[in-house]
């Protein structure tokens, strides 16, 4: 009936973004224990994978961005625009990887957030920030080889302080799309599945009509 297929979707509940009433309805409701029990967090099989995945990334991102911060840092001379970008592009990913290390702890613990309301706000905010930040600065380098390949006498006249000047636009608007999700990420305790899970959770009376 109704009832329990409303309760089995409920049960199917899934701690990555949601809204404050579900929310509540959720962490409140002893039917959701009784009826259906939420499906389980941990998993050896998906852990055992996911772990090494997310190390190998880690390492072979983190020594791959280095080598390009430093290589363009200390042996490209003169500065073009698409080093500049290309530097932009690596110190992105940089930050997304030193946060990094907290999701994978995250996994591990069975979707149980340890590190405190803000630093979820923060990892969050750092990973939509290089998502945001690496679109942007890839469509640069896309738009600058375009008018490199079709424009290549008018793009003799661009200058690298024009490509800064870019850069730090982009990085403002990579913020700017960021704050949206600083604001709504945070730890909400799920007593059903006892676990501080670090969530989305949009106030649905204010924003959904």
């Amino acid at each position: 009936n109704s009832l329990s297929t409303s309760t089995s979707m409920q049960s199917n509940y899934s701690p990555v973004v949601t809204t404050r009433e579900s929310l509540q309805a959720l962490t409140n409701s002893s039917a959701v224990l009784h009826l259906s029990p939420p499906c389980p967090l941990t998993s050896s099989h998906y852990q055992f994978s996911l772990i090494p995945a997310l190390f190998v990334v880690f390492i072979l991102g983190l020594v791959g961005s280095s080598v390009v911060v430093v290589v363009l840092c200390c042996h490209t001379d003169p500065k073009t625009v698409a080093s500049i970008y290309i530097f932009n592009l690596a110190m992105a990913d940089l930050l997304c990887l030193a946060i990094l290390p907290f999701w994978a702890t995250y996994c591990v613990q069975g979707y149980n957030w340890f590190f405190g309301s803000l630093m979820c706000k923060i990892s969050s905010s750092v990973l939509c920030l290089n998502m945001f930040a690496s679109i942007f600065f890839i469509t640069c380098m896309s738009v600058d080889r375009y008018h490199t390949i079709v424009h290549p006498i008018h793009i003799q006249r661009r200058i690298p302080q024009q490509a800064y000047v870019v850069a730090l636009v982009v990085w403002g608007l990579a913020c700017l799309s960021s704050l949206s999700t600083f604001y709504f990420r945070d730890t909400y305790y799920i007593e059903s599945l006892e676990v501080n899970a670090c969530i989305m959770a949009f106030p649905y009376k204010n924003y959904a009509k």
